[in-house]
């Protein structure tokens, strides 16, 4: 199979965490709000501000530089949201898979939301930790990056892949953080620091399958985010063709943020989940090597860092007992 994953299994798996999706709906449906208002606003501002501010610019001008504005404005504030989203909502739902993806029944008489949110405060007892390592791992992506382009170019007939979608192990490494999470839960580590060292390890050194995995569920993505959009924006094009204004404007942008939505709630998951079965399936066995280890403390200096913290005994104090 040109792929290493079932799309059935994953399919089927995501779905059974149907208490997480519905959760990502409420939380991604609550940015997606914010966003369009923000980016709504800015244009109806501009609208009507600044053509009185500036003779030559006409309404419809000011309109859409309003609403770039808002779309920058709104893509900030929801950034910092979604950081914060990381601890109630990903890392849990990544605790819920792993354990069924082992075929493991949760606990009865504990809800999927409860259960999730429990191990991942059992392994990271305070936010800040969870916090601070996430920002180390995305970190020493950067190291990973550089090694998985070099393995594209070598990746039998994956060149025009790479030239439509410019960028594929940027694609490639933008769910690691996720995964070496699952690997901290799955191996029930109690030195996240060390653990995650080693997990970025192992996936660099199967870099090329990785890649190529990432590569495919890159272009599923790409295929369903382009019918999303379409379905999406062809109704709002006729429901608005008769206002005046830049209405037209706010519905392309407003249907590449239901476009957006939709990806976060189910797509986002369904990448992960298929990612992360390859990596399970591929790391069983192996140790990080030496030699990976050392390309990538001189590409970054992020992993390092990581290893310091797991033997410093002050750090190694945040963690449960």
């Amino acid at each position: 199979m040109l792929w290493d994953f079932s799309i059935s299994r994953t399919l089927g798996l995501v779905l059974r965490t149907w208490p997480f999706l519905v959760l990502r709906v409420l939380v991604y449906g609550l940015f997606a709000v914010v966003f369009l208002v923000m980016t709504v606003s800015g244009g109806i501002i501009g609208h009507q501000v600044l053509p009185f501010l500036f003779d030559a610019m006409m309404p419809m001008q000011g309109g859409i530089v309003g609403a770039l504005g808002g779309v920058t404005l709104g893509g900030l504030v929801v950034r910092i949201l979604r950081e914060y989203s990381l601890y109630l909502v990903k890392a849990a739902h990544v605790a819920v898979m792993v354990r069924l993806y082992d075929h493991e029944a949760l606990p009865a008489g504990r809800s999927q939301l409860a259960f999730g949110w429990h191990e991942v405060s059992d392994r990271f007892a305070q936010a800040s930790l969870l916090f601070a390592l996430d920002q180390l791992i995305k970190a020493a992506l950067a190291a990973i990056g550089d090694v998985m382009r070099r393995f594209g170019g070598g990746v039998p007939g994956l060149t025009t892949v790479f030239g439509i979608l410019q960028s594929i192990a940027d694609v490639a490494i933008g769910y690691v953080d996720e995964i070496v999470l699952a690997h901290n839960l799955r191996t029930q580590s109690t030195n996240p620091w060390q653990t995650s060292a080693d997990a970025i390890v192992l996936y660099a050194q199967n870099g090329r399958v990785m890649l190529k995995n990432a590569a495919w569920l890159t272009l599923f993505v790409l295929v369903a985010a382009i019918a999303i959009f379409a379905a999406v924006a062809g109704p709002v094009s006729l429901v608005l063709a008769g206002f005046e204004g830049p209405s037209q404007v706010y519905g392309m942008i407003g249907s590449a943020i239901v476009t957006t939505f939709i990806l976060h709630v189910v797509l986002e998951p369904f990448a992960v989940s298929a990612l992360m079965s390859v990596y399970f399936a591929h790391i069983d066995g192996q140790t990080p090597d030496p030699r990976w280890e050392d390309r990538l403390n001189r590409a970054t200096p992020a992993l390092a860092e990581m290893r310091a913290n797991g033997d410093d005994p002050g750090m190694a104090a945040t963690q449960p007992a």
